[in-house]
This record gives structure tokens, C-alpha cells and sequence, in this order.
């Protein structure tokens, strides 16, 4: 008798490439995502003067853009009419 090693499928899904089959579309779009995210911030961490009405403030520019994006967001989710 022999001791000879089953071949293993590379299609059976076992592991690294077998991982990365299994992570969905929506999966790898989140991660590209974060990345540009990550990179966004890097690239954009000098800080900047903000003047509203009489107040100025200093703030880095990712977190200004970031502000303005999500209440850009919110007014659009509460102005947007639902049809019946």
C-alpha cells in the first residue's frame, strides 16, 4: 500500500484564493471605497480657515469636505418626497 496524498481541487474553495472567491461584489466595492477614503484623507490633511457669519474656525480640510458631504446627505434624505 502507498501513502500518496489526495490532489486537492484549487477550485474547492479552501485557502487564500479560496477566500477571495468568496467575497461578494458589494464586498469589494466597500473595500475600494475605503481605500479611496484612506487615500482622500491622506492627501488632504492641511488645515483650512472656516468663516461662518462672524466666527472663524481651523479645521483639516478631509473633516471640512466630510461635514459638508453628510449634511449635503441629510437635507436630500429630508427633502426627498415619496411617491404613492
Amino acid at each position: 500500500m502507498s501513502d500518496q496524498h489526495p490532489v486537492q481541487d484549487p477550485n474547492s474553495g479552501s485557502g487564500f484564493s479560496g477566500w477571495l472567491h468568496r467575497i461578494s461584489a458589494k464586498q469589494w466595492l466597500a473595500v475600494a471605497l475605503v481605500i479611496v477614503v484612506f487615500v482622500f484623507i491622506l492627501q488632504n490633511r492641511e488645515r483650512v480657515r472656516i468663516e461662518l457669519f462672524f466666527s472663524q474656525m481651523y479645521s483639516p480640510l478631509w473633516l471640512t469636505l466630510g461635514v459638508v458631504f453628510l449634511l449635503g446627505w441629510v437635507v436630500g434624505a429630508f427633502s426627498f418626497r415619496r411617491r404613492k
